[in-house]
């Protein structure tokens, strides 16, 4: 019987790739937040690799601020929002949905929150 890889395997094809609230002052209060960072980092570099969009979001960036350095310089809007669970932030997720992008990583801080919240949402 040939191999038939499980519909649960991350395809580049399908995946999309949201930086939840990684910004200026939330950051700085995370345990680790310096390495968090560099591994998002990582990660855009492997998604860019393998041509996966990418979108991040903002919470209140009135009060919470941008996107710390050097993530700012991967988004030129990231998505701003009001609500914890970037499933508000229809702009990406809408776009990925019409291009057939069904799976969604998500990656954060704030996971007991926003992170955790976006993920119920989207798998609901």
């Amino acid at each position: 019987m040939p191999h038939r890889p499980s519909a649960f395997r991350r395809d580049p094809r399908r995946t999309g790739l949201m930086v939840v609230d990684m910004q200026e002052k939330l950051v700085p209060a995370i345990a680790g937040g310096e390495q968090i960072v560099k591994e998002v980092v990582r990660l855009l570099k492997t998604a860019d690799a393998l041509n996966v969009p990418r979108e991040a979001t903002v919470q209140y960036p009135k009060g919470l601020g941008n996107l710390v350095d050097p993530l700012g310089q991967w988004f030129q809007r990231p998505e701003a929002k009001m609500d914890f669970s970037a499933a508000v932030c229809r702009r990406s997720l809408d776009t990925w949905a019409r291009q057939g992008r069904d799976q969604i990583v998500v990656v954060g801080i704030e996971t007991h929150i926003c992170v955790l919240q976006t993920v119920l949402d989207l798998t609901a």
